[in-house]
């Protein structure tokens, strides 16, 4: 059985993270999502990732 990809979506903007997991899920990724660079360690410690799609443009100390 093949494995399915699995995505961690790190974004602040709302309406960009909702896009991003609308097609990632159309796509039949499983994927997770997070606003911070905070949040991301914190998820990339929880679980396995396979690709992250990260906002490199985020404010605060903890930005892509």
């Amino acid at each position: 059985m093949a494995r399915i990809c699995k995505v961690l979506i790190v974004e602040n903007d709302h309406d960009v993270r909702d896009l991003l997991a609308n097609v990632v899920e159309d796509e039949g990724y499983f994927f997770a999502t997070v606003e911070t660079g905070r949040e991301m360690r914190g998820a990339l410690d929880e679980d396995d990732y396979d690709i992250a799609i990260i906002d490199v443009t985020q404010p605060g100390p903890d930005d892509g």
